[in-house]
């Protein structure tokens, strides 16, 4: 795998770099893929993850494909993973906030599939080149539907329709303040740009110019406005990702003035956690068939949800 530094990646890191371009491969894998000498720049072997690149650097990556990334990955008895269902060859997980989906940077044990590859032994069998069957990802803040597939076939066809963007995905957020003005007379909110790394804060996405991030759209729902003391006015919305971008929900809001309260990531109101949920998700499964899959709200929504039957009122947008 070859590719060329443009002006825009000029003075990255190199593991900050190949992170832009091997979506496939967290940041830590990748940083294990340069230790182990796989990475060359201009042709000279580099195995510092900290080299900085130039503008015309040519950076090669060579048997990406055939690294074992997952042999240090441990399974671990990790009592809180909730299987909501198993069959076709997928597994559904509702994830708890807290817990991080995959070993990476700080994060090597605890994680969701340090528990799942104990749970599932025919999984570890699946590492290589295939971090065990991981379908789809969330933040470890957010609670809610990860999706696990137990074969090669399985992964294929079930990642291939969230490239495709053929999967419907429908989170719950709450934000702090009253944010039905920007829906108009309309019930539904489209939000359309591009996010990348914050320039000054690389643990952080934000919305940028073209040239230098991905598309990133969302659709919002307003569910409703509510006030309780303790923050005054507070919307609750049903939030429908149509890409699928790093922190993609959590910026959108954020750059409107309405960041998600419990993300102190992005300026939202102090809470025991991030309230945002992924709730729901509507795929097709290997017989060909629709089908979705709903979660159920964690308790630490009830100060704000209590009352407001709230899956009643998103049922039929769930669609």
């Amino acid at each position: 795998m070859l590719l060329k530094v443009d002006k825009r990646n000029d003075g990255l890191r190199l593991d900050v770099f190949l992170s832009n371009h091997l979506k496939d491969r967290t940041r830590s894998q990748i940083q294990l893929i340069i230790r182990k000498g796989n990475v060359f720049i201009n042709n000279l072997k580099n195995k510092k993850c900290g080299a900085s690149l130039k503008t015309g650097d040519i950076v090669t990556v060579k048997e990406y494909q055939q690294l074992d990334l997952n042999i240090g990955t441990k399974p671990q008895k990790i009592d809180n993973i909730k299987i909501l269902y198993e069959g076709l060859e997928l597994l559904v997980i509702d994830k708890p906030a807290g817990i991080s989906v995959h070993p990476s940077g700080r994060d090597q044990d605890g994680t969701l599939l340090n528990g799942l590859i104990y749970m599932y032994k025919r999984l570890k069998v699946l590492g290589e080149k295939m971090r065990f069957g991981l379908v789809n990802r969330i933040d470890k803040e957010t609670s809610g539907i990860v999706l696990v597939a137990s074969s090669e076939k399985a992964l294929w066809y079930y990642s291939r329709q969230f490239e495709e963007r053929e999967v419907k995905k429908y989170y719950i957020a709450v934000v702090g303040g009253d944010i039905g003005h920007l829906f108009g007379h309309g019930e539904e909110l489209l939000i359309s740009n591009y996010i990348g790394r914050h320039p000054k804060n690389r643990k952080k996405m934000s919305v940028v110019e073209k040239t230098k991030g991905r598309l990133a759209a969302t659709e919002f729902s307003l569910i409703g406005t509510y006030s309780v003391k303790k923050f005054g006015k507070y919307s609750i919305v049903l939030a429908r990702p149509i890409t699928g971008r790093t922190h993609q929900i959590r910026v959108h809001l954020k750059e409107k003035g309405f960041p998600i309260i419990g993300d102190s990531k992005y300026g939202g109101l102090q809470y025991k956690r991030m309230l945002l949920h992924s709730y729901a998700i509507r795929i097709r499964m290997l017989d060909n068939q629709q089908k979705t899959f709903k979660t159920d709200i964690p308790t630490e929504f009830d100060e704000l949800l209590k009352h407001k039957n709230i899956p009643a009122v998103i049922t039929d947008k769930i669609r």
